[in-house]
């Protein structure tokens, strides 16, 4: 099963608060039969640049991927 849209992506938006918050919530999607998730952050463009969301975006998914590697 592929979850097309949640906010899994530490710190981005009104989703995961931290990294142990996004691995919680990803067993818990692994434990329901998701094996896909297409992270989809909230972007608002009167608040910030698309450059500077980008960045933080990558930097999020780097730092979960990272820390996922680590617990795996």
């Amino acid at each position: 099963m592929i979850d097309w849209h949640n906010h899994v992506l530490p710190e981005m938006d009104d989703g995961s608060r931290s990294i142990a918050e996004s691995i919680t919530m990803m067993q818990a999607q692994a434990a329901q039969g998701v094996t896909t998730v297409i992270a989809t952050p909230h972007f608002y463009a009167n608040d910030e640049s698309v450059d500077s969301f980008l960045k933080r975006r990558d930097r999020s998914a780097q730092r979960l991927q990272e820390q996922r590697s680590e617990n795996a």
